[in-house]
């Protein structure tokens, strides 16, 4: 079976292993290796397990940002912080602006090779008191 037939990006949460040797039935496909090497060939590229947290907003806490792993890939946490601050105190607290700013500057800048999905949350207009 081909693995392009099983829909968008299922092929994916197979191996590398798995991915070059499509065309062969999946008996030939498993591993019996017990290296390391074979074990990471055989993992899968994509996981569908979501990396959760939870935090506390707190009464000063002025914006939250939401975003998969392509922002975070290229600026670490209190870049994306800095960037998004200076960009809604500059632009009078435009989240979806800021959100846009932030992907471009992954993408096109940074060059992000995963995907960048962002969500900007203003919770206060801190920028008033500037």
């Amino acid at each position: 079976m081909r693995l392009a037939s099983l829909g968008a990006d299922r092929s994916f949460k197979y191996g590398i292993k798995r991915l070059i040797n499509e065309d062969s039935n999946d008996d030939e496909n498993k591993s019996d290796d017990s290296d390391s090497d074979s074990k990471d060939l055989n993992a899968p590229l994509v996981l569908a397990e979501p990396e959760i947290s939870s935090v506390i907003v707190k009464k000063g806490d002025e914006f939250v940002i939401l975003a998969c792993d392509g922002l975070f890939d290229v600026f670490s946490s209190q870049e994306a912080i800095s960037f998004a601050r200076e960009y809604l105190v500059r632009h009078k607290g435009d989240p979806g602006g800021c959100a846009a700013a932030l992907s471009y500057e992954a993408i096109n800048m940074r060059r992000s090779r995963d995907n960048v999905s962002i969500v900007v949350v203003v919770l206060q207009p801190f920028w008033i008191n500037r």
